[in-house]
């Protein structure tokens, strides 16, 4: 019988030693807790000093330059970006064409085809950038993607505005290990 109770009391003993543990756990936990969101808070008042200040900043260029002027120069760095992208993926395509791991193809044959084209707008004017390359998978249309699909270089797609994207190459990706024909490339003797 005193063994039984020496066990009780030892259990009893063990129970409240892990309460203990847990609620010590669980105030600690609490503490860094509310560390954590005064930090948070801190950062966060940090960030809306920083936003006035670039505020204060943007509002004096705009005034001493004045809006106009601003407009005009946001949209010449725009267009900057713009055409070194369009550079960038035309140095990749020539790069793939002349490592062979891009091939022209005649039609247009999944929606990983790689394809370069003009956009005209509703009255037939070109417009910016004169040269568009992208998968066709990234077109934003799905019904334009889906008429895209076997279509032929020199065909013709309405966009939404109303204008026209030509298709002016059709390309696809290949292991450069394997050889380059495909039945819609032309043999070469």
């Amino acid at each position: 019988m005193g063994h039984d109770a020496n066990l009780k009391a030892e259990r009893h003993q063990n129970v409240k030693r892990e309460t203990k543990n847990a609620l010590e756990r669980i105030e600690s936990l609490e503490q860094n807790m509310a560390k954590v969101v005064d930090f948070i808070n801190q950062n966060t008042q940090q960030l809306r000093k920083r936003c006035e200040v670039v505020e204060t900043i943007i509002e004096a260029v705009v005034t001493s330059i004045g809006p106009e002027e601003i407009t005009r120069i946001a949209e010449d760095i725009r267009k900057k970006r713009i055409l070194t992208e369009v550079e960038e993926k035309k140095q990749f395509l020539s790069a793939g064409l002349e490592n062979k791991t891009i091939i022209p193809v005649e039609a247009i044959e999944s929606m990983e085809t790689i394809i370069t084209g003009i956009e005209k707008d509703a009255e037939g004017k070109v417009l910016f950038p004169d040269y568009i390359q992208l998968l066709v998978g990234n077109v934003q249309e799905q019904s334009q993607r889906n008429e895209l699909i076997n279509a032929k270089v020199g065909y013709v797609v309405k966009t939404a505005t109303g204008g026209t994207f030509e298709v002016t190459g059709a390309y696809k990706m290949v292991e450069p290990d394997k050889p380059a024909e495909t039945e819609n490339t032309p043999a070469t003797a």
